[in-house]
């Protein structure tokens, strides 16, 4: 019985998946075969499905039209693509793309398996989740206490499967919370005709699926710092392993989900030339990002700073405009809806920005009562003191534990520490790998001479993202009144930083490159045992147990791809001549 419920939810994410990557695929490849290569069509064709299943969505619930509209419509619109590309003989394009993108798209399906057996241990009444308190049933799985946030884009797309009124708490509206991933969960809905049900549990799975996304720009983009195939084929696993992230995406509040639209800006930028279309693109994916959590205005200052300066460079600033205009238009429905329900639309989220606990008596409300009351000397002087906090405490408690020997007293909190401390999710251990690495490459350079030292990385690339992530962070850290932790900063600076750090770790010396990998997954497989044990579960379930198989065939994919990559074949025959 229990085999069979995990078939039906491998099944599920698997039909997922193939909603969001055929339509949006073929319809690039019918619009501009020649702009859309099937690189490009793949990456970009998770984002095109939704933005077309979202104007749908638009379109049918001003008419208040009944499920089975959004079912024969997407349906057909469906149908019709498969037939137009198959009279054009683009088919068979889908199974061409590069070999990187289809291993990206099976870490997307093994990892959300991964997930899904995890939360599904102990939880076999789901489906009667019915409010914030128990939504905590499927995601306080750590070794910490856990908001009811994950049950808001649920509840935001209850109000859309039954055209009800939005959804007000005591405390937080349905205007807090943008709502992309309640949106897609409604469409979905309606396509499987399943809204007269529509359980928790689906809205998990499908939860689940849009948080991990963000593999596939995050693999890309990986595979563009290093040139060892050892190295970028590992990162996104390493990636996926790591605790913080993976508890971002059974999680299910969207926070990973904005960052794979920014992550997909940043791969399509590296592919593509910047002009009229690609920023067009990019402004869409920003859009949606903004649509899917709050968190994407906290990338879109720096990463809309240096764009700016390479288009002044290229003297060709003019195309802002359609990223700008494009960001706008995609907000405009969301901020007509919550005009039309004045009781959600608030400012609750000023909160980050401005002391409303300072002044318990006479609470600051508004930004403009904040510049009155609060001199700007002294806000720069609080500010400027958060930074010094963010850049050294957590970081001078991570390492004198590391190098004093009090591992095991640092490590009993280590998932709250994660989900607080910047440096802890990025993996301190990590951190700690990359100098024996660096200071081997450095000796190679430049005493031994060997030019060589450095090909398996693209280190101009490199500086450029950790001067994105770090002016990032300084920046988010800045305007913050309170300290920031890491599940209040942009979490695709996050992602990068990861990616950064554990790729230097596996490089170039295969011992490290073992010994950090296997710390990786005997941290993951501590948090999975010690969760079970805090709630009472057996430590050898048979989910349990599938994740454990998850991990050794995610292991196994990679290094099938890895020997098969052209880069290893032709490294095995350099160093056959130089034997």
């Amino acid at each position: 019985m229990v085999s069979f419920e995990l078939i039906k939810s491998i099944l599920k994410i698997l039909y997922f998946l193939l909603f969001l990557f055929i339509p949006g695929f073929y319809f690039l490849k019918i619009l501009n075969r020649k702009y859309f290569n099937n690189n490009i069509s793949i990456l970009l064709s998770c984002p095109t499905s939704i933005f077309i299943f979202g104007l749908l969505f638009l379109l049918l619930q001003i008419l208040s039209s009944p499920p089975i509209i959004y079912s024969v419509l997407i349906g057909g619109f469906i149908t019709s693509l498969l037939l137009i590309a198959y009279k054009k003989g683009l088919i068979n394009e889908l199974f061409r793309i590069s070999r990187i993108y289809h291993y990206a798209i099976l870490l997307i399906l093994i990892g959300a398996i991964i997930n899904v057996c995890f939360v599904s241990i102990g939880n076999e009444s789901a489906n009667d989740i019915s409010s914030w308190e128990h939504s905590r049933n499927i995601a306080d799985r750590g070794l910490h206490t856990l908001p009811g946030d994950n049950y808001a884009p649920y509840q935001t797309a209850t109000v859309f499967i039954k055209n009800s009124k939005p959804w007000v708490t005591k405390n937080w509206t349905m205007g807090d919370r943008p709502p992309l991933m309640g949106v897609i969960n409604c469409i979905w809905s309606h396509f499987t005709l399943n809204s007269e049900n529509y359980s928790f549990w689906n809205y998990e799975i499908v939860g689940i699926v849009l948080n991990i996304l963000f593999i596939l720009p995050c693999t890309i983009i990986s595979s563009r710092f290093f040139r060892d195939p050892h190295v970028y084929y590992i990162v996104p696993i390493a990636i996926l392993l790591n605790t913080f992230v993976f508890l971002n995406i059974y999680y299910t509040w969207p926070k990973l989900m904005e960052a794979f639209f920014i992550l997909l800006i940043i791969a399509l930028f590296m592919n593509k030339r910047i002009g009229y279309l690609s920023m067009s693109i990019a402004g869409i994916l920003a859009g949606m990002g903004l649509l899917s959590h709050g968190l994407a205005i906290l990338s879109l200052p720096i990463l809309l700073t240096l764009s700016m300066i390479v288009l002044f460079k290229l003297k060709s600033l003019k195309h802002l405009v359609p990223f700008i205009g494009f960001i706008l238009l995609l907000q405009s429905p969301w901020i007509a809806y919550k005009k039309l329900h004045p009781s959600i639309n608030t400012n609750h989220l000023l909160y980050h920005y401005i002391p409303t606990e300072k002044y318990p008596d006479d609470p600051i409300r508004t930004l403009t009562n904040f510049f009155k009351k609060v001199p700007i000397k002294e806000q720069l002087e609080h500010r400027c003191e958060l930074i010094k906090k963010v850049v050294s405490n957590n970081m001078n408690r991570a390492f004198k534990s590391l190098l004093t020997g009090r591992v095991i007293g640092y490590y009993k909190r280590t998932e709250m520490r994660e989900f607080l401390f910047p440096i802890v999710a990025i993996g301190e251990f990590q951190i700690l790998f990359c100098i024996p690495v660096l200071s081997y490459l450095t000796i190679c350079y430049f005493l031994l001479k060997r030019k060589e030292a450095f090909l398996n990385f693209n280190f101009k690339l490199i500086a450029l993202f950790f001067s994105f992530i770090i002016l990032s962070y300084l920046f988010n850290a800045f305007i913050k009144w309170d300290i920031s932790t890491n599940h209040t900063l942009p979490y695709a600076e996050l992602i990068i930083g990861i990616s950064i750090i554990s790729g230097i770790s596996f490089s170039l010396l295969k011992p490290i490159r073992i010994l950090s990998f296997s710390l990786i997954v005997a941290h993951f497989c501590y948090y999975v045992i010690r969760s079970a044990q805090r709630q009472g579960f057996q430590i050898f379930d048979f989910y349990n147990l599938s994740i454990i198989v998850g991990i050794i065939i995610l292991f196994y994919v990679s290094r099938n791809f890895v020997r098969r990559d052209p880069r290893s074949k032709l490294k095995r025959e350099a160093v056959q001549q130089i034997l």
